[in-house]
């Protein structure tokens, strides 16, 4: 026997023996999506986040391709094999130098393929697959640091307590801003004594995606602190306390909103102004800030200026916000006759400069205000002027009695009087002795082209009498 494989003689005395077997394909994981892991700050194992055997690269698959999804769902490509130095044939060691490199938390497209296909095959749960190539998804998500208290007096900065020890470092960092919004570093904060900052807990830069900073119900996401000089403590004055006047409405003229007990505070230097747009940003201002004339949403910010603070607090200089609104004024378009004939509407003294007004004739043709005629038809439109559109609506009165904004208002009017005298070739109001006068001087005109013609006439037949005589008279003498 040869082994486990007997022989067995034939007739011919010949010992012979067969033996058949199969030789099983290696079987290896195809990689699958996976969303439990989260940053760390340290290496991703992104192969085995998908189910791979990282001492398998390179001998059973080989990476093809790797992306990365960001928050707003924008690929970055970290891996293909056109950056290697054989295109075909990526080595492990350029591959494992791009997975080195990975870290940040996001969306990771993986895709691997089989090396030796006729002898390789992966399996897909249980299952032997039947493609060479396979991708899967792997999600890191942030990294969520809770924040559970502060501790401090608020004379310096406040030290946040953290839910866990084991947080990695250098991924967060205190965060200062100054009381105007500006951004001060730890190290600025030594030489600004006697001045009140805001603090938070942020990312440190770079890592804005890969951690997420909760605060513990009841804990404050933002702080403030004093930097107290001892040796020049700041002296206290009497905090605003009275409200703005309450919002109004457009009336063409100035509207006074500076708070009462704010003016002095002004006027001392010890507050300043500072006026806010509607996309945040500061201009300082004065005191007349607060008077305005046309509609819109107006804010204040009043600042603590010098070495003060609010009396009653602890070294409180948290600036005052004073809003306040003037809203557009509602035309209603009722229509009138002004002392002219013509068709405007009746709104209040104050309105009047607010609209502007357009007469068309018959031909649809715009006629100048000046220029309208006694006895004809017009339609006249009337809108708000586009130099005064945020500071007042028109209304329109719908059939149901409900007055609606409107764009533009029309009506047809007819000029009082006639069209004038012959058919309105000349006006209604034509002096009558221009008229006698001018028909006198066209009678007398036209008797003058008359007699004119008539003499022109017997001239030109006495003419022709004379030049006939002359003839007659050469005739007979040639005779």
């Amino acid at each position: 026997t040869l082994g486990s494989m007997p022989f067995q003689p034939d007739a011919n005395g010949i010992a012979a023996s067969t033996q058949a077997w199969t030789i099983e394909p290696k079987k290896i994981n195809a990689p699958k999506s996976d969303a439990t892991h989260e940053f760390t700050g340290q290496t991703l194992d992104i192969l085995s986040f998908a189910g791979l055997d990282p001492a398998e690269l390179g001998v059973y698959y080989k990476l093809t391709g790797l992306t990365k999804r960001d928050q707003q769902n924008n690929a970055q490509t970290l891996f293909t094999s056109a950056t290697c130095a054989d295109p075909n044939n990526p080595t492990p060691d350029e591959v494992k130098a791009i997975l080195a490199g990975i870290k940040d938390a996001g969306r990771y497209g993986i895709t691997v393929e089989i090396i030796d296909k006729a002898n390789v095959k992966f399996v897909e749960n249980g299952v032997i697959g039947t493609l060479p190539t396979y991708s899967a998804q792997i999600t890191v998500n942030k990294l969520k640091i809770q924040i559970v208290d502060w501790q401090g007096d608020g004379n310096s900065p406040w030290h946040p307590s953290y839910a866990s020890n084991n947080y990695p470092s250098n991924i967060v960092e205190d965060k200062f801003t100054d009381m105007s919004g500006n951004a001060v570093t730890a190290a600025e904060l030594v030489n600004r004594y006697n001045e009140q900052f805001r603090q938070t807990i942020g990312a440190i830069a770079g890592n804005e995606e890969n951690v997420e900073i909760e605060f513990l119900t009841g804990v404050d996401s933002e702080k403030t602190f004093f930097m107290l000089d001892m040796s020049n403590p700041p002296d206290p004055i009497a905090k605003p306390t009275s409200p703005t006047p309450p919002n109004s409405t457009f009336t063409g003229s100035d509207q006074n909103f500076l708070p009462s007990d704010l003016e002095s505070m002004v006027d001392s230097g010890k507050v300043k102004l500072y006026a806010v747009d509607e996309n945040g940003n500061e201009t300082e201002v004065d005191k007349s800030y607060f008077t305005q004339k046309n509609a819109g949403k107006y804010k204040v910010i009043a600042r603590v200026n010098g070495n003060y603070y609010w009396t009653g607090t602890t070294y409180d200089q948290t600036p005052l916000e004073y809003e306040f609104e003037i809203g557009k004024a509602e035309i209603k378009g009722e229509w009138t006759t002004d002392e002219n004939g013509r068709q405007t509407l009746n709104v209040p003294a104050e309105f009047k400069d607010l609209i502007e007004y357009e007469y068309r004739d018959k031909n649809n043709k715009v006629v100048p205000v000046d220029k309208l005629k006694k006895g004809s038809t017009y339609t006249v439109s009337a809108k708000i002027k586009e130099s005064e559109k945020q500071n007042a609506d028109l209304l329109a009165e719908d059939e149901n009695g409900n007055w609606n904004p409107a764009e533009t208002l029309g009506s047809e009017f007819k000029m009082p009087g006639s069209e004038g005298l012959f058919g309105g070739l000349l006006p209604e109001d034509f002096p009558l002795w221009q008229i006698i006068v001018s028909v006198i001087s066209l009678i007398l005109f036209i008797i003058f082209m008359i007699l004119t013609a008539k003499n022109r006439k017997e001239k030109k037949e006495a003419e022709e009498e004379i030049k006939k005589y002359r003839e007659d008279m050469a005739q007979a003498d040639d005779e």
